[in-house]
C-alpha cells in the first residue's frame, strides 16, 4: 500500500491537498486487500463451502465487509452482524493487514498533513526524496502497530511464512474437528430417524412406497455422511503428514510415524518459537522439563521398541 502511493505521489505535485486524496484512496485500497484476504482465510477453512461462511451462535454467516472498523457478517435473511476479528481464524497476513488498515483509517485530516510535514522534514535532514521519506515514517509507524496488534515477540515478526502457515494448519484442526463433530451428530440424528422408521415398518403402520423412499433417502444421507467423514479424515491425515515432513527436516533423528496431528502441531509451535532447541536431544529435554505429555507422546515409540527387542531377546535365550 505504501508503495503504491508513493508511486502515485511521483505522478503529481507533492502539495498537501494532493497528499491527502492519495492517502485516503490507498486506506480505501487497503481496506479491499483487507476484505480480500478475510474471504480467502474463511474460504480455506471450509472443506465443502466455496464462500467465506462461519458458524457464529448456531447461525450460518456470511462475511461481507469492514465497516468503521468493524468486520460485517450477514445470515440468510441479511440481517447483520458485527463480529470481533479476534474471533475468526485469520492468518498472520489478514491480521497484519488489518492492524495497517485500522491504523491508517483512524487518522484524521489533521494527523495526515502532520505526517505530511514530519516526511518533509525527514527528507531534508537525511537529504533523501521525499517518497523515500514517506515510506520510512508509515512504514516504521505501521509496523510497530502491527506489532501491539498481535502481540507477537521479535522472532515471529522475523519468521512470518513460518508462522503464518501454523496459524492457518490449526485453523483448518479447528475446523475439521468442528466439522466431524457435526457429522457425528448427524450420523446419531440419521440412525435414530432409521431406528424409528424400522419400529413404524414393524408396527404395519407404513406403506411399502413410503417406507421404501424414507428408507432410500436415510440410507442415502448416511451414506454422505460417511463420505464427507472420511474427507475430513484424509484432509487431517495430509496436515499431519507436512508437519512431520516438516519435524523431520529440522530434527532429522526425531521419531515422528506414531505421532498423533496434535502432537506434530505441538512440536512444530515449538520448533518455530524455540530455534535454540538444535537437535532432536535439545528438543526432548525441553518437553522433559516443561511439556510432559509430549515428552510422553514423542518417547512413546523408543519405549516401545526396547519392549519388543527386550521379548524377542528373552524368547532367545529360552530356546
Amino acid at each position: 500500500m505504501i508503495e503504491a502511493m508513493i508511486a502515485e505521489l511521483r505522478k503529481r505535485d507533492k502539495d498537501e491537498r494532493d497528499f491527502l486524496q492519495i492517502f485516503k484512496d490507498a486506506i480505501q485500497q487497503l481496506r479491499g486487500n483487507a476484505e480480500k484476504l478475510i474471504k480467502q482465510d474463511l474460504i480455506a477453512q471450509q472443506p465443502y463451502n466455496s464462500a467465506p461462511i462461519i458458524n457464529h451462535k448456531d447461525k450460518e454467516l456470511t462475511f461481507d465487509s469492514i465497516d468503521n472498523g468493524k468486520l460485517i457478517f450477514r445470515d440468510k435473511q441479511g440481517e447483520s452482524y458485527y463480529l470481533d476479528e479476534k474471533e475468526l481464524p485469520l492468518s498472520l497476513q489478514t491480521r497484519g493487514t488489518l492492524a495497517s488498515f485500522h491504523y491508517l483509517d483512524k487518522m484524521g485530516d489533521r494527523e495526515i498533513l502532520v505526517a505530511f510535514r514530519e516526511a518533509g522534514a525527514l527528507a531534508r535532514d537525511k537529504r533523501i526524496s521525499l517518497p523515500q521519506a514517506y515510506s520510512e515514517l508509515f512504514k516504521e509507524r505501521i509496523m510497530k502497530q502491527v506489532e501491539q496488534q498481535l502481540d507477537l515477540p521479535e522472532k515471529q515478526l522475523e519468521q512470518p511464512h513460518h508462522h503464518d502457515r501454523l496459524t492457518t494448519v490449526k485453523g483448518a484442526m479447528d475446523t475439521l474437528d468442528a466439522l466431524k463433530k457435526n457429522l457425528r451428530e448427524q450420523e446419531k440424528a440419521v440412525n435414530e430417524s432409521l431406528r424409528r422408521l424400522y419400529d413404524l415398518r414393524k408396527d404395519g403402520r407404513l406403506s411399502d412406497d413410503f417406507f421404501q423412499k424414507q428408507e432410500d433417502r436415510l440410507l442415502h444421507a448416511k451414506k454422505e455422511i460417511s463420505r464427507h467423514m472420511t474427507k475430513a479424515i484424509e484432509m487431517e491425515n495430509q496436515l499431519s503428514a507436512q508437519l512431520k515432513q516438516q519435524l523431520k527436516e529440522t530434527y532429522p533423528d526425531l521419531k515422528t510415524d506414531h505421532l498423533t496431528l496434535t502432537s506434530a502441531f505441538g512440536l512444530s509451535a515449538i520448533a518455530a518459537t524455540h530455534p535454540n532447541l538444535k537437535d532432536a536431544n535439545d528438543l526432548k529435554e525441553f518437553l522433559q522439563q516443561t511439556q510432559p505429555a509430549l515428552f510422553k507422546e514423542i518417547t512413546k515409540e523408543t519405549q516401545q521398541e526396547t519392549l519388543e527387542i527386550t521379548e524377542i531377546t528373552e524368547t532367545s535365550f529360552e530356546r
